[in-house]
């Protein structure tokens, strides 16, 4: 369903959601989520979201004190004073989920993603580039990073094969058969053929033949007649990295989608009075072109055009003696998604796991392993943070920093929420790998960034709630944003006791 007018109102990008809008008891409507469009309560282009008449959004980055607390850490606003936007609830396509799988089927089908979809080289690089070596990269060996393309023009381009879901065959009988490389995969382990049904990122699609396809191929040529067909496919929704989400039991319980290229668009603060100016971006290397339409440049004309450099504002001047000025602001879209199907036939939304990321010596083990099993009954320190790939890299690099010693008090393993306001998450986690002391180690855009300050103070507030014994763990934020950086570049790192 297209939403032109929520569009035109939160202008610069949307995307459905994995929340249904409990307003609407079908079921089948769900939030939008600002995907380059701003939001109105943070100012920042990701993660919040807005519902389908424009009237509420739910930010993940700002609490009140007043808003109620929904989600995965976020608050809901009513946007008092604003027109709720035309919606036709009938004209959304009804689908058909189904429940959740549990943790054990869902490592062994993110398994088989993995060896589907490996790690592309490229994406290897920028791991590297990280501070990650191969080794670090391949720890988890058959429960690692991965690669997927669904667009084929991108697959090309990097060197990745996608996975064939099906393959179009001649069969002994000499006819035309479509086969389900996911179901053949299935057969062959002694699988059930719906092992799949209730994994994010698996659904089953649906395909209609209404007339003869004829085809050829090295045995011959068949025909696939007209029928109904339909085979589980597994979709990432955006094309990328797959990172993947550990629980205790080093078990790959959910991914994540790193983008190759952010999407971006402009917000343009100034420009002479009725100018119609559009910025146009490569959405593979964020080169803009600025064009100015009028009745003399009915096709456009290219005023300036340049790479950008961070979100930092872009001046141009032009006209007789550059009297004229423009000025936009490049705003990102978001950089990390979860993998889901929740709207798509048979499919499954995902829960926001935290991430769970051991030592190396603890992270080799296989799930449910004895000496893993042993290991979490342990009384523990830990860290924390926020983002799943950040851990593992500081998890990584913890033992090149700190001596045994020193990991005994600080921890020797990292949590890691997908974003600061979802804190609250920490706590059955704690509880489960017997926590007692915990260094907190989140980003230092804190000190400037009011609203991770608040969440940030709210968790100390909820840790100390809870009896623990709390550091915190600062750096320069000059020389390092995050503690994996910090740790990847020797930045020195204090400790404040709480």
């Amino acid at each position: 369903m297209e939403y032109k007018e929520l569009n035109a109102k939160f202008p610069g990008g949307l995307a459905e959601s994995n929340w249904v809008d409990t307003d609407y008891p079908d079921g089948n409507v769900h939030w939008m989520r600002f995907a380059g469009a701003q939001c109105p309560i943070c100012g920042h282009t990701d993660w919040c979201c807005v519902n389908v008449t424009g009237t509420k959004v739910v930010c993940m980055r700002k609490d009140d004190g007043k808003a109620p607390e929904i989600g995965d850490g976020g608050h809901l606003y009513v946007l008092k004073g604003t027109k709720a936007v035309d919606f036709d609830s009938s004209k959304v396509k009804a689908t058909e989920t189904v429940p959740y799988a549990s943790d054990k089927i869902r490592d062994l089908l993110y398994r088989m993603v993995l060896v589907a979809n490996p790690l592309a080289t490229h994406h290897r690089a920028n791991l590297k580039k990280r501070g990650l070596t191969d080794e670090e990269i391949n720890l988890h060996r058959s429960r690692g990073f991965g690669s997927i393309y669904d667009d084929r023009n991108l697959a090309e381009k990097y060197g990745v094969k996608p996975f064939a879901a099906i393959k179009l065959v001649k069969g002994t009988d000499g006819k035309g058969k479509i086969v389900s490389q996911w179901r053949k995969l299935f057969a062959k382990l002694n699988l059930p053929d719906n092992v799949w049904q209730g994994v994010p990122g698996f659904y089953l699609k649906q395909m209609r033949v209404d007339k003869p396809l004829a085809l050829q191929s090295g045995d011959g040529k068949f025909t696939i007649e007209p029928g109904s067909y339909d085979y589980p496919m597994f979709t990432a929704n955006t094309d990328g990295m797959l990172i993947p989400y550990y629980d205790e039991e080093n078990q790959i319980v959910g991914f994540q989608t790193r983008v190759d290229h952010r999407s971006v668009y402009a917000e343009i603060t100034k420009k002479p009075q009725g100018a119609n100016i559009h910025v146009y971006f490569d959405k593979d290397t964020n080169h803009y072109r600025v064009v100015l339409y009028d009745k003399f440049n009915k096709d456009g004309k290219t005023l300036a055009e340049s790479d950008i450099h961070g979100d930092n504002p872009v001046h141009i001047n032009y006209g007789i003696n550059n009297s004229q000025e423009i000025v936009f602001k490049p705003k990102f879209g978001g950089k990390y998604f979860w993998v889901s199907s929740s709207k798509e036939y048979l499919g499954a939304s995902g829960k926001t796991p935290i991430q769970v990321s051991y030592n190396p010596k603890i992270a080799s083990l296989a799930p449910h392993d004895k000496a893993l099993e042993d290991y979490i009954k342990q009384p523990k320190a830990v860290w924390l943070t926020e983002g799943g790939l950040k851990a593992l890299v500081a998890t990584a690099k913890l033992s090149s920093y700190f001596s045994e010693e020193q990991l005994d008090d600080y921890g020797h393993d990292f949590l890691a929420v997908a974003g600061v306001g979802s804190y609250r998450k920490f706590i059955p986690m704690l509880e489960k790998l017997h926590v007692e002391r915990i260094t907190v180690a989140f980003d230092m855009d804190f000190i400037k960034n009011d609203q991770v300050a608040d969440h940030y103070r709210h968790l100390i507030n909820l840790l100390h709630e809870k009896g623990y014994q709390i550091r915190m763990a600062l750096w320069d934020p000059k020389k390092a944003k995050g503690i994996d950086d910090a740790l990847v570049n020797g930045s020195e790192i204090r400790f404040k006791e709480i």
